[in-house]
């Protein structure tokens, strides 16, 4: 049996790799063909609006007979107009009086139904030309008596760019009226005897000319292009087979634990613990409250930091349970500490997704309703880095954390993706400004611009402002002098553990001094010192 199964990882990855490559390259050529019909209908167009505008240049100069100064401006405006390949003026009936060229391409004749513009007076036909056996798409703009000034345009400007990336060769290139008159026809030598199920094929119209792009590319094509890749995939894949095969001996002797379970697993076990980063306020050394960071404590005492942990539980869904656990553990932690202190607050750092779910704020709700601490006590944060899918929603679910009475802050405010607008938007009651500006507020006129304008901004809307990642002293008395009373940091304290935060909120608010505060005079650093 293991022989059997080592066989099959073996030839697991050149099965995979076959057949994503044959996934990629059916993907590729059909957005590659559809991104060449598409740039080409844009590039027709606006080549053919600077055709409509110079012959509405030439009606509004006058321009209509075949004198010699209107035939010297038609010359010009050839010229200076690249799609062009001739200016003619054009009779009623039919027939060209005049081309700026002075002589005429030959014997010239209408064919299919002219297309009247949506937007102006322009008339867009496409005429064959019996000599060369071609046909050229003409603009008019008929003029009051009922001759035209008609322009002749180039064939080449209806070809688009190949491809967006080197496929090979070119595709196959059609371009015609959407009743079906062709005007160009290139490289058709490319799709010649394959079968359609083996063609990539994407047509775009213009409704606004009444013309279409079919562009098409064939499988062989787009695998010639990638027999590099297939070269390498195929190395690859020597290569991963035999780690495939090495783990299945491995796998045999010691069966590894997934890291998700392993998480979900010390999430139930409760080695998730919070730690408590001090907020204070930097005019008067005041404690305010605290941050809760989450920490991995391992049976031997291990401290995993977030950064490992965080990401893989963002994406397994493991977060939701995580934020949960640490309001339950902090509401345990600090339920006497708080309870005597009300003017303490408590942060969480939430999701946006749990941002935009509202049983979260009946969950926050039922976690603090049987304790001391109060509604009013905790704040939840949003991070500006993670930008909400819905911000009406969003909204309504900040309404009810404050109807509740706790607090909202948007975290990180100035790195992610809406900036001010965000704040407009959800409301919030406190902005924290990210580290970066605080660290190049002195050096970089943009940090210390944003800083300021956030600032009044919180100011006029009744916001309070926190800096984050507030590490000297000279950083605390520059943000004073910005008029921001509060900081985490450092500077103040590194996130402690619940004995020593708990700690320190006794010592700064003994319990026959509830609501006590730091003199002034007290450096904001003192404040870890504490602890």
């Amino acid at each position: 049996m293991p022989v059997v199964v080592g066989v099959a990882l073996a030839a697991a990855p050149f099965a995979i790799f076959e057949y994503w490559l044959g996934a990629t390259v059916e993907q590729q050529g059909q957005r590659e063909s559809e991104t060449s019909a598409a740039r080409a209908i844009v590039t027709m167009e606006a080549g053919l609006d600077r055709v409509v505008a110079t012959l509405n240049d030439l009606v509004e100069r006058g321009v209509g007979s075949c004198t010699p100064s209107d035939i010297e401006t038609m010359r010009r405006a050839t010229f200076a107009t690249g799609p062009l390949k001739e200016l003619s003026v054009v009779s009623i009936d039919g027939t060209t009086m005049c081309t700026d060229l002075g002589l005429s391409l030959g014997p010239r004749e209408v064919v299919g139904k002219p297309q009247r513009s949506k937007r102006d007076e322009t008339v867009l036909e496409v005429v064959y030309f019996a000599d060369t056996r071609q046909n050229m798409v003409r603009l008019r703009r008929v003029l009051e008596h009922g001759d035209s000034v008609a322009g002749l345009i180039s064939q080449e400007s209806f070809i688009p760019v190949s491809s967006t990336q080197a496929s090979g060769s070119a595709p196959y290139v059609r371009v015609d009226t959407t009743d079906g008159i062709p005007i160009v026809e290139a490289d058709a030598f490319v799709v010649a005897g394959t079968p359609p199920s083996e063609i990539f094929s994407a047509t775009h119209e213009s409704d606004r000319f009444g013309l279409r792009v079919t562009v098409s590319r064939t499988r062989a094509q787009m695998l010639a292009s990638h027999s590099d890749l297939r070269t390498n995939g195929l190395i690859f894949c020597g290569a991963t087979s035999l780690i495939l095969v090495g783990l299945l001996v491995t796998f045999i002797e010691r069966r590894r634990q997934n890291p998700y379970q392993k998480m979900a697993a010390a999430l139930a076990a409760g080695e998730f613990v919070p730690y408590y980063q001090p907020i204070v306020d930097i005019t008067t050394g005041r404690l305010i409250g605290a941050e809760v960071l989450a920490r991995w404590q391992k049976p031997d005492g291990t401290l995993i930091p977030p950064a490992v942990f965080i990401p893989m539980m963002e994406q397994n869904g493991l977060i939701l349970k995580l934020s949960g656990h640490l309001m339950r553990r902090a509401a345990i932690d600090l339920v006497d500490s708080y309870g005597r202190c009300p003017h303490l607050r408590v942060s969480f750092n939430l999701t946006a997704a749990q941002f935009e779910d509202e049983r979260t704020a009946a969950e926050v709700r039922s976690i603090f309703a049987r304790t001391p601490i109060r509604l009013t006590q905790v704040v939840l944060e949003l991070t500006e880095r993670q930008e909400p899918r819905d911000f009406a929603k969003t909204r309504q679910v900040v309404a009810s954390f404050q109807v509740l009475g706790c607090k909202v802050a948007l975290d990180d405010v100035g790195t992610g993706h809406s900036g001010l607008s965000s704040i407009l938007k959800l409301g919030v009651d406190i902005i924290k400004i990210d580290k970066v500006f605080v660290d190049s507020m002195d050096d970089d006129r943009n940090s210390g611009a944003i800083i300021a304008t956030l600032v009044e901004l919180a100011r006029k809307l009744g916001m309070d402002t926190v800096a984050e990642g507030v590490e000297h002293v000279e950083q605390v008395a520059e943000l004073r002098r910005r008029g921001i009373r509060a900081a985490q940091g450092f500077v103040v304290s590194p996130p402690l553990p619940a004995q020593a935060y708990i700690r320190l909120v006794d010592a700064l608010n003994p319990p026959q001094e509830a609501g006590g505060a730091i003199s002034e005079d007290t450096p904001a650093a003192a404040v870890a010192a504490a602890a």
